[in-house]
């Protein structure tokens, strides 16, 4: 339990920690911060691995509590994700070294990773939104980081689309509590969700894991650095919302036959159309964008499909793209700095 707690306050408080310690000493702490968090992580590999779970709990209202838990999904997510995010701040060291914004950049890094650290343990639905949201914050400053025109305009349309799929998933998470009376994921388990329900959660899925139609602000944000896209693409973001996916509608409830049909549709279509444009641009981090939502699109249908095998399936594919789309941006961020050109 101590080390389910650790893997989300460390980087949480630590990225605190980055914003008040001297310059020269930001990138290290930030850097530390995160290897402990990921080290954290693997501690709780053990119990997943004999097949059990550890669940924390402190009740405040019959509609929020701290509840974590952590099982196979959520350590699996845990460990990828810090793991990822720990590469690519070694990767920033050096890019990021003629920046004056270091320190904001290394502080909205280690929150970021924090967030999605106590996304994937949250077992209560609201906790699950906070977090959710927080790292919504996070992306919305780091793709701004520039501060140029560009940049504000990406940032803030990347943060409009994923509140405005952020807010059909709380009326949806707000449906559930008015019949059922509960928002933990535990007294949830088994329940069957009307369509309307299930729709308005993927109406978040969908934003955040920028499936069609509302995939456009991912290509955009590739006006952020390098290790930013790498966050984005890689260890964070996109992630939440296939990991959401699995959570609720693997794991959790029971939805009815037609939303996981529409569900492969979307994924379809996404795959297809978002490689169709991959094929027609030329500019390296807008082909390895779409590359993303089509990838994504791939890992969507296969959990789509709820068998235990696609399951399995689902989590070896999110392990392979979240290591090779961090290798692709962080070469691609190399390239550009030797050429000057992302064409």
């Amino acid at each position: 339990m101590n080390a389910l707690i650790l893997t989300i306050l460390v980087p949480i408080l630590g990225s605190f920690g980055v914003a008040i310690s001297p310059k020269r000493l930001q990138q290290g702490i930030a850097t530390s911060i995160l290897g402990l968090t990921f080290l954290s992580a693997i501690s709780i590999l053990p119990w997943t691995i004999r097949g059990q779970q550890i669940f924390f709990s402190r009740y405040f209202t019959d509609w929020f509590s701290l509840s974590l838990i952590a099982d196979g999904l959520s350590v699996f997510m845990a460990i990828v994700s810090s793991f990822v995010g720990l590469l690519i701040a070694f990767y920033s060291i050096d890019y990021m070294r003629h920046y004056e914004d270091k320190p904001r950049f290394f502080f909205w890094m280690v929150l970021f990773i924090g967030a999605m650290m106590g996304l994937v343990f949250s077992a209560n639905l609201i906790l699950l939104f906070c977090f959710w949201e927080l790292t919504s914050v996070c992306s919305w400053r780091l793709i701004g980081f520039y501060r140029q025109e560009k940049d504000t305009k990406a940032a803030d349309k990347a943060f409009l689309v994923t509140v405005f799929g952020a807010s059909l998933m709380l009326v949806g998470f707000v449906l559930i509590y008015l019949k059922f009376g509960s928002m933990e994921l535990n007294a949830l388990k088994g329940i069957s969700l009307t369509n309307l329900v299930a729709f308005l959660i993927l109406g978040g899925i969908v934003s955040k894991s920028a499936q069609l139609p509302l995939q456009s602000w991912l290509v955009d944000a590739g006006v952020a650095p390098t290790p930013v896209t790498a966050l984005l693409h890689a260890a964070v973001l996109v992630k939440i919302g296939i990991y959401v996916f699995a959570r609720l509608f693997n794991l959790t409830f029971v939805t009815e036959p037609v939303f996981l049909h529409v569900s492969v549709v979307l994924s379809l279509a996404t795959i297809i159309i978002a490689a169709g444009c991959a094929l027609v641009e030329n500019n390296m981090k807008r082909i390895l964008a779409y590359s993303t939502i089509s990838q994504l699109g791939y890992i969507l249908l296969i959990f789509a499909f709820n068998s235990p095998f696609s399951f399995k399936i689902g989590l070896i594919y999110t392990l392979a793209h979240s290591l090779a789309k961090a290798g692709l941006f962080l070469c691609a961020g190399i390239i550009e700095h030797k050429t000057g050109t992302k064409d």
